[in-house]
């Protein structure tokens, strides 16, 4: 990678792989996400993320989630993604607990 990006998926560890989450999915009523179904790349559940991408879901909170999305999201809106930001660091912290920091943290 060229440009020195740490996020390009060019940079991405050997065996390591993007995931998509359909946000979207969030703003949709009756639709259901859910990290253990098969993926965009095929590639099975989601079960492991980078360490970035945790630790960041933890500092998303209402306040930021209002400040960024100010005149675009409705407050419903905004309670759903933080919702779906509760799903997400549940999933992964079950994960953590019944695999180990070190295999589900990357």
């Amino acid at each position: 990678n060229s440009n020195n990006s740490n996020n390009n998926v060019e940079d991405m560890q050997p065996n390591h792989y993007p995931i998509l989450i359909d946000h979207a999915a969030a703003f949709r009523d009756g639709a259901w996400v859910d990290m253990t179904h098969e993926n965009a790349f095929q590639s099975g559940p989601t079960m492991c993320v980078s360490a970035k991408t945790y630790f960041r879901l933890r500092l998303l909170d209402a306040r930021a989630i209002a400040k960024e999305f100010d005149g675009i999201l409705t407050t419903s809106e905004c309670r759903r993604l933080l919702s779906r930001r509760n799903d997400l660091l549940r999933y992964l912290d079950n994960l953590v607990a019944e695999k180990g920091y070190e295999n589900v943290i990357l």
